[in-house]
């Protein structure tokens, strides 16, 4: 596992800024945003980290709190043969490297597949946040998904 830093901005920014991933991460308010200068805000924060699994994936994740992480997966076409073991590599590195206990999302209630994702690394719905998320000129709702350390160690064991 890849963890990205200053040095990786062309390769983060290559898969960020595809046209296939930065339409489904950014909202209306968000259109006008230095995309480059928001990853190189990640890239050098200490309350962020990004993953790289493979070439044509990356998790980025935002601290929340000493145990917490809120987890976003970018993904190129090309990697979607092997996304799901991707995804489940940087879970398992997640929890076995950091001090991290629970893993957050956040996806529109309207993106299925990144739904459908998410749950098979484990992560389950928790509740809805209403008209949370501002796409198209339309207010949309995000679910609030989460998985536990102690869950993941449950399914790993099987």
């Amino acid at each position: 596992m890849k963890i990205c830093g200053p040095d990786d901005f062309e390769f983060v920014a290559s898969i960020v800024k595809h046209e296939t991933v930065l339409p489904l991460l950014i909202d209306d308010g968000s259109k006008e945003c230095d995309v480059d200068e928001a990853i190189r805000t990640i890239l050098t924060s200490r309350n962020w980290l990004v993953l790289a699994p493979n070439e044509y994936f990356i998790v980025v994740l935002q601290q929340r709190n000493s145990i917490a992480w809120e987890i976003h997966f970018q993904l190129l076409p090309a990697g979607r043969g092997n996304a799901v073991a991707a995804g489940k590599e940087a879970v398992r590195w997640m929890f076995e490297k950091t001090p991290c206990l629970k893993l957050m999302g956040s996806p529109s209630a309207e993106n299925q597949r990144a739904i459908r994702y998410g749950a098979k690394l484990g992560m389950v719905e928790h509740g809805v946040m209403t008209k949370a998320w501002l796409k198209d000129g339309r207010l949309t709702d995000l679910l609030i998904t989460g998985q536990c350390k102690e869950d993941w160690e449950l399914r790993e064991e099987k």
